[in-house]
């Protein structure tokens, strides 16, 4: 294999691709990148099992086709330092030269057959507005759960289908979805539940693009841009039926400043203990009070001005952080929060848009 590249485009390639290459695994050979030269097409593929990228590389000219598999890491350490703006590639058998105008490398190569295989470019799927994904993802994807082992609530229900996509995620204590309007999107909805990373390898390998095209199928689901097809096998398991979580009656509602919110609920978490994060939000006299106490310690209290409607009157407890991580999601705007009763789910809704969180709440006593 012999190429010419430009270093900076080549750099961006690579290192879309490198970012799913695991530095430590069992499989050393995950740990590489393999190019793949072709007259048509020069592409850099990487791979952890669960999510495979393959980034297209730009600005290359193909000398003798051939394909390398490089240590990730190693390979991105040299294209940074690199000072010169072409670089070249040769490789025979299991020998690999990198030069420039700057500096000239040898390296011992992996065998590239014996890289897994990664599943040539979708077709089909439908495409979408980046803009949609990255905010979507920014309000979903926080509420997934961490926890080893909770295998379905550990990714982000993605729907696409009766002219609308939609995310999804539950750590079994709160709730986020966020919809967008898609009118290419099939009549009958297809689903997945996708690992976070697979999003967010998504977003990164398609910065500065206006549109992803999304495929979602049995075996798999695939972001494909410009740049770049990243894809991921779904999460196995059944994801709960979140639409019966959302309360359908409500008692009131307040609508709020989200920055005004946000800050209240961050002061007042000062106070709200480290075992036990709990924050109680009292609605009266058209206000938000919001306060916490730790025995023995103190306690906080601070409030804000809310138009309410309904139910004047209403106290519940809620883990601070839940609420504070949705707020930060947003940008500065109202946010609506619904309630029912003290022992009922809150409901917070953004302001011109379809997004809601439901956050259930702590027993302090």
């Amino acid at each position: 294999m012999k190429i010419v590249c430009h270093r900076e485009a080549l750099l961006s390639g690579v290192s879309i691709a490198s970012s799913v290459a695991p530095t430590r695994s069992t499989r050393p050979i995950l740990s590489g990148v393999k190019i793949s030269a072709q007259k048509k097409s020069t592409v850099a593929l990487a791979t952890d099992l669960e999510i495979a990228v393959c980034a297209r590389l730009s600005e290359v000219i193909v000398e003798e086709e051939g394909e390398v598999l490089l240590t990730a890491q190693t390979l991105v350490e040299i294209l940074r330092s690199i000072e010169s703006a072409e670089v070249r590639i040769e490789c025979e058998g299991r020998k690999c030269r990198i030069t420039s105008e700057d500096a000239e490398y040898e390296l011992v190569t992996d065998d590239p057959t014996d890289f897994p295989t990664i599943p040539d470019a979708a077709r089909g799927g439908v495409s979408i507005p980046r803009a949609f994904l990255e905010e979507m993802f920014q309000r979903s994807a926080f509420a997934a759960a961490r926890d080893v082992g909770r295998f379905a609530i550990n990714g982000v229900l993605v729907q696409v289908g009766a002219g609308e996509i939609r995310f999804v995620a539950t750590d079994g204590r709160r709730l986020a979805l966020t919809k967008r309007a898609l009118p290419d999107a099939p009549s009958d909805p297809v689903r997945a539940i996708v690992p976070v990373k697979a999003l967010q390898e998504c977003l990164r390998g398609s910065e500065g693009e206006e549109t992803v095209r999304v495929l979602v199928d049995d075996a798999r689901i695939v972001f494909s841009s410009e740049a770049a097809d990243i894809s991921a096998k779904p999460i196995e398991g059944e994801f709960p039926e979140y639409e019966a979580v959302v309360p359908s009656e409500f008692e009131g509602k307040a609508q709020v400043s989200r920055d005004s919110l946000y800050s209240a609920i961050r002061k007042a978490s000062v106070m709200s203990g480290d075992e036990m994060r709990a924050v109680q939000i009292k609605i009266e006299n058209g206000r938000i009070e919001v306060r916490a106490q730790v025995e023995g310690r103190g306690a906080a209290k601070t409030g804000i001005d809310a138009e309410i409607e309904g139910r004047g009157e209403m106290t519940v407890d809620f883990n601070p952080d839940y609420v504070a991580e949705f707020l930060k999601s947003l940008p500065s705007q109202n946010v609506t929060f619904e309630y029912r009763d003290d022992n009922g789910a809150g409901v917070f809704r953004v302001e011109d848009a379809e997004d809601l969180y439901v956050v259930m709440p702590i027993t302090t006593s």
